[in-house]
């Protein structure tokens, strides 16, 4: 059996309600009681310990009167709301606090530092958490060794994937099999953004560099803020994630 929580930032309620509602199919024939009982967006939260119908069309429309509560307007720190997000996070850690289903999971699908600071905590309170937040992995090394830390003491669970160098390939999990049967990785190398090669390649083609940039928001490519992309921002959170994963333990310079 299992519980869950998905929190999503950068897309609508509805988009999230959709990629719910296909958990039920990816586990078939995996003997696994899955129940979802908090959904996160950037605009509202449902909560509910006897579990959430995500594939209900109205979830969001009808979620204040019928599964659990709802908060409406609330945005996670970050967005320009950040006493609002606070709030929203705390109140889904106490939900998580007070839940009595058993092997809680919560799956982080942000880019919200905020989130990422209360990994500790969520660990801590004996929940495993699967992540694509490069916030957690590639941010502040004090947040990234509290959460590791917290994962031993607790005896639970941190699973992530880094999509650079392997665009989308299993890059974490190669890392730590290899060392795991004792290789001694010397080098990473590939492209670390595909993001800025679209653009380069682009522009390269004859495209004006806005038109290349907004190309690659549009088509999905980019990170929720593409300055973070254009910056080598997100390339340098990628790096760290890797080189803490071999053994070392850089920082971002402030």
């Amino acid at each position: 059996a299992g519980t869950g929580r998905l929190a999503y930032r950068g897309s609508s309620p509805s988009a999230l309600t959709g990629a719910t509602a296909q958990l039920p199919t990816s586990l078939d024939g995996l003997a696994i009681d899955l129940k979802v009982t908090a959904l996160a967006s950037a605009s509202a939260s449902v909560l509910s310990n006897d579990g959430i119908d995500v594939a209900s069309p109205n979830l969001w429309a009808t979620a204040s009167s019928s599964v659990g509560e709802t908060l409406e307007g609330v945005t996670f720190a970050g967005c320009g709301y950040a006493e609002e997000g606070e709030d929203c996070l705390e109140m889904l850690t106490t939900h998580l606090l007070e839940d009595f289903n058993g092997n809680r999971i919560v799956i982080d699908a942000t880019e919200d530092a905020r989130v990422a600071e209360h990994y500790p905590r969520w660990l801590t309170l004996g929940a495993h958490i699967v992540s694509s937040n490069k916030l957690a992995t590639g941010g502040p090394l004090a947040t990234y060794r509290a959460a590791k830390n917290a994962r031993s003491d607790a005896n639970t669970q941190w699973l992530y994937e880094c999509s650079g160098p392997g665009s989308g390939l299993p890059v974490i999990s190669t890392l730590q099999d290899m060392q795991q049967t004792g290789d001694r990785i010397r080098r990473v190398e590939g492209v670390f953004s595909g993001t800025v090669n679209y653009v380069l390649e682009s522009v390269r083609g004859g495209a004006p560099f806005s038109e290349a940039v907004a190309a690659a928001v549009a088509a999905g490519y980019a990170e929720p803020d593409p300055r973070d992309d254009l910056s080598c921002l997100d390339t340098q959170r990628k790096m760290l994630t890797l080189c803490r994963e071999i053994g070392g333990m850089p920082d971002l310079e402030p």
